[in-house]
């Protein structure tokens, strides 16, 4: 890579996981698949093309387990993963 070429986003880690990656990072990270944004993600690894983030439904998140302690169901999403710096 030639320094002329070199961007903010060159410097973006090309995975990352809630409780791994820096809280100073990754609050200023967008995390895109296939160019759409996505939104309650745990996890993501450019390089292997996953996202894995909390399951949704009808703007609610998805839950299993009994009413008084329920768990949120995670989803693994596959594509073209890329990272920006929020703006």
């Amino acid at each position: 890579m030639e320094f002329s070429s070199v961007t903010p986003n060159d410097f973006l880690p090309r995975m990352g996981r809630v409780g791994e990656t820096p809280h100073e990072i990754a609050r200023h990270i967008a995390v895109f698949l296939d160019g759409v944004e996505q939104r309650y993600v745990i996890a993501y690894d450019c390089n292997a093309g996953t996202v894995e983030r909390y399951k949704r439904n009808d703007d609610q998140f998805v839950t299993t387990g009994p009413p008084h302690d329920p768990e949120i169901e995670i989803e693994t999403l596959t594509g073209v993963v890329t990272v920006e710096w929020k703006v």
